[in-house]
């Protein structure tokens, strides 16, 4: 079946039933009422005496009806005659006590004393129950009175007698002929217009709630055929709830017949609509639906306990009828419990719970009502409503909680709060009133107090009516400001508690401000302010969600969200970093999610968000406050996003300042880093000079900035060489410091296997090729010195002159062997291009290793130290030692400079024959 065609008979049916219901509510409401309730009598013969006890026992008394003469039942008149004249003089009667709706047993009862105490009587109604405050109870009728006449009309049963009152209009006075203590009152019970018993009348709700439910569901989702199973079983028990209890007719007709028969057609099918949806809800059992003889079964069930019912002779038949019903749902549940999985147990849970509640609760009622005489009116079943209700909430509560069928019924909470104050207020008021109303009841109970000048003193009550008046109206004023001061208290407190449980705290904005203003001014790193800026915002406005963004330029530079895992929104934000800045950077100020364009705007709703506040600095978009909805699940209003621009505006300071801190604290780092580099560095030149017979060797780096490209190592594997090599790295900094460290290595790794100046930097030169940047090289001096025939073996790969000052003739010679630059070229043009010199020496030259940051220092001017310079300081200096030498032209250097910045890194090692 299509879901619309479904949807048409579904609607058609309900129609039909509820115009049904509306119909029998009408004429149950209008339609007189008395408020009492009678029955027909169990006997006719009236006791119109009391009939003494031989033992002085409490006697028959009058009013009574005898129901049997010894163990023999009796009805009428002439039934008594006969028991009599067989019986004798002494018997065992039973009576009927009307006033008490109980039956008590005479033993020894004089038969001559009984005949003159009794007479027939023509058919009556037994009053058993009157309602308090009622139309008969405002007449005068009591319980036990036997209805003879309605007006003026006899009747021959209670059936009858229904009828006779029910003919009688609204509104008018109807007149009662009632027997009571063998005398004949006459009563007039005024009938109200409309009138329903309270505790009718929530069946009837309840009813309406499984109508209303069944209806939501299966009219929502008529394509399933869970929910139209589910739809029509609360649909069909709903009616029968509805329309059971409150039949009444003025006369039979076409309405009246077919309530009857559609309560018994939907009470029995209800049984096998709920045992087919266990099939399908609230998630399809396959082991059940392979088994068709269940449906089968119970539409066939149903069917013939529906076409039986007419012919069921008494309680008892009906009884078997339901049980039948109810073994056939209860058996297949049972047997195949084991075959639910684990999931259907899980959700069918609260449905459990649910019928179990409603069954309980509702037998608890049926038994007060119908054996333990707590509620003796016939309507009292209807308070049973109270706990049926359970049944379609359960299956609400079901839907609600697992999302199925795709319904979202879940109330909102601003709506639940509603509900929740408006119950309370209400709760609250009635129960002033009635205390209210119950305070003079009190106070006449007070005896009088009178204050004079000199004593106080306690009066009889009865003592001065006008002084009593002026008491009690006094003591009722007290007792009723007392009263409203309770009930104002108690009222603040209760609704204090429903505050606090839906979140509806009112926060104080200033005090608000200047928290979050705390929270921000003590966190200075990007992560911890967004975190604690989340956490306040959620906390101070009672928030679902909350996320924030800080933004550098174009880019996201720190994310952080509260109150939801956050793992799936980073991944979002980082996947569309450039679209969410581009975005928020069209407002100026708070705006809604769904002012934004597709598909950012699904994206962000579906991670239940619902504002954004950009955070600016000096009109730069720095970051964005996203809010989810209030706990309370109450709409934003005009203060709280006030509020949160403010917040918006303090943070655009605090991100600043994170942004300052952040950079200082890199700088530091980088600061430290360096200086740990610088030392490694220092660490890694010779620590120590290398003690050479015949020579005297001394050396120095100083870096330009933390670390440099500049290096001088002294390689003196054998005790009686000398290898000195002095390196620049092209650049500065750390680039230029790693390149030289990795120099450094390389050759100190080479030296190990004896090579001359020139294999050293050849196979240097081709190890550096395989890595270094084309844009970076280096220059390096190789000067391998023998001591014991005095001779330097010399290799310059693009490095500054060696500069040897010659002790005999007192000149400086610079020594500039052909070179090329190490890590320029990986072919053989490199080693054809390096130049190895053989140079001699004697003693008292001085041969000085520079890099060209020596030679270019500069003053402020712009001029440069030179080469000129350095011979000159050679030539003047030479007699010092080569520590002192070193020290001496480190001095100048600086001299020279004055207050200009170092721009280069220089290195000096100086080597004197001795």
């Amino acid at each position: 079946m299509s879901s619309r065609l479904f949807r048409f008979l579904f609607l058609s049916v309900t129609g039909f039933l509820l115009l049904i219901t509306m119909v029998t509510f009408y004429r149950f409401g209008s339609s007189p009422t008395d408020e009492n309730w009678f029955k027909n009598p169990p006997s006719l013969i009236y006791v119109t005496a009391p009939v003494p006890m031989p033992d002085g026992t409490n006697p028959i008394q009058t009013g009574d009806l005898i129901t049997s003469i010894n163990e023999m039942k009796v009805v009428f008149k002439d039934d008594l005659d006969a028991k009599l004249l067989e019986s004798g003089k002494v018997l065992t009667v039973e009576i009927h006590r009307p006033t008490l709706d109980k039956r008590f047993t005479y033993n020894g009862v004089n038969g001559l004393d009984l005949q003159p105490r009794w007479r027939g009587v023509d058919p009556v109604a037994h009053v058993f129950d009157v309602t308090t405050g009622g139309a008969s109870d405002r007449a005068g009728m009591k319980v036990g009175d036997l209805i003879t006449t309605i007006n003026g009309k006899t009747f021959k049963d209670v059936n009858e007698a229904d009828l006779h009152l029910r003919q009688a209009q609204s509104g008018k006075t109807i007149e009662y002929e009632v027997l009571r203590d063998n005398q004949i009152i006459t009563l007039h019970v005024t009938l109200a217009n409309f009138g329903f018993p309270f505790a009718l009348l929530l069946f009837v709700v309840c009813g309406m709630v499984f109508f209303g439910t069944g209806a939501f569901i299966a009219l929502r989702r008529p394509e399933t055929k869970g929910a139209r199973l589910v739809g029509l079983y609360l649909l069909t028990m709903g009616f029968v709830i509805m329309a059971t209890l409150i039949q009444r007719d003025p006369f039979p007709d076409w309405i009246s017949i077919a309530r009857g028969a559609l309560i018994s057609l939907c009470f029995f099918f209800s049984f096998a609509f709920f045992l087919h949806s266990t099939h399908y809800f609230p998630v399809e059992r396959p082991d059940l639906i392979r088994r068709k003889w269940i449906c089968f079964t119970g539409y066939g069930l149903a069917l013939a306990c529906t076409v039986s019912l007419p012919w069921a002779n008494g309680v008892v038949s009906i009884l078997l009828l339901i049980f039948g019903m109810v073994a056939l749902v209860a058996g297949v549940m049972f047997f195949y419990r084991k075959g639910a999985s684990s999931e259907y147990k899980m959700m069918s849970a609260p449905l459990r719970n649910g019928v179990l509640i409603a069954a309980i609760m509702t037998g608890i009622v049926i038994f007060l009502v119908a054996f333990a005489n707590i509620f003796i009116s016939f309507q009292n079943f209807g308070f049973a409503g109270i706990f049926l209700v359970f049944v379609p909430l359960s299956y609400l509560y079901t839907i609600g909680k697992f999302r199925l069928l795709n319904l979202d019924i879940r109330m909102r909470r601003n709506v639940q709060y509603y509900f929740a104050s408006t119950g309370w207020a209400l709760l609250a008021i009635a129960g002033l009133i009635w205390g209210l109303g119950q305070l003079p009841r009190a106070v006449s109970d007070v005896p009088t107090i009178r204050l004079t000048g000199a004593s106080i003193e306690v009066l009889d009550e009865t003592a001065g009516s006008d002084e009593r008046q002026v008491f009690e109206k006094s003591v009722l004023m007290i007792l009723g400001g007392v009263c409203l001061f309770v009930a104002w208290r108690l009222g603040r407190r209760v609704q204090g508690v429903i505050v606090r449980k839906f979140h509806r705290e009112q926060y104080d904005y200033r005090r608000a401000g200047a928290e979050l203003a705390e929270v921000m001014s003590k966190r200075l790193d990007m992560q911890t302010l967004a975190k604690g800026t989340t956490e306040k915002i959620t906390s101070l406005m009672h928030l679902k969600r909350t996320g924030v963004m800080f933004f550098r330029g174009q880019h996201q530079c720190c994310l952080e969200s509260h109150g939801f895992d956050g793992a799936s929104w980073k991944n979002f934000c980082v996947e569309n970093e450039g679209e969410i800045v581009g975005a928020f950077s069209a407002f100026t100020r708070e705006f809604r999610v769904s002012e934004l364009k597709e598909p950012l705007k699904t994206k962000l709703v579906a991670h239940e968000f619902q504002y954004v506040i950009p955070i600016r600095s000096k009109e730069k978009l720095i970051g964005a406050l996203l809010v989810g909805e209030k706990r309370s699940e109450s709409p934003f209003q005009r203060e709280d996003l006030e509020f949160l621009g403010a917040a918006a505006k303090q943070a655009s300071v605090a991100i600043e300042n994170a942004f300052l801190y952040e950079e200082l604290a890199e700088q530091e780092r980088m600061k430290h880093e360096l200086e740990i580099a610088r030392r490694i560095q220092m660490a890694s030149l010779p620590q120590t000079t290398p003690k050479i017979q015949g020579l005297d060797i001394s050396g120095v780096s100083i870096p330009a900035l933390e670390v440099g490209g500049d290096y001088y190592d002294f390689l003196n594997g054998d005790p009686n060489r000398l290898n000195v090599i002095v390196g620049d790295v092209s650049g500065k900094g750390t680039s230029a410091a790693l390149y030289m460290s990795k120099v450094q290595g390389i050759m100190r790794s080479l030296h190990g296997f004896g090579l001359s100046p020139h294999e050293l930097f050849v196979r240097t030169n081709t190890l550096l090729c395989q890595d270094m940047e084309k844009k970076s090289f280096v220059t390096a001096m190789g000067a391998f010195f023998k001591p014991e025939v005095r001779e330097i073996i010399l290799a310059r790969a693009g490095h500054s002159p060696l500069f040897h000052y010659r002790h005999d003739s007192g000149l400086v010679q610079q020594v500039i062997p052909r070179r090329l630059g190490l890590g320029l070229n990986a072919d053989g043009r490199f080693s054809e291009e390096l130049e190895e010199q053989t140079l001699c020496y004697g003693q008292g030259d001085v041969f000085l290793f520079v890099t060209d940051g020596v030679t270019e220092a500069q003053r402020n001017g712009g001029e440069q130290f030179g080469e000129e310079r350095l011979e000159h300081l050679l030539k003047t200096n030479f007699s010092l030692s080569a520590e002192h030498l070193r020290d001496r032209l480190v001095a100048n250097l600086k001299e020279f400079a004055g207050n200009a910045h170092q721009h280069d890194d220089q290195t000096i090692v100086v080597v004197k024959a001795v």
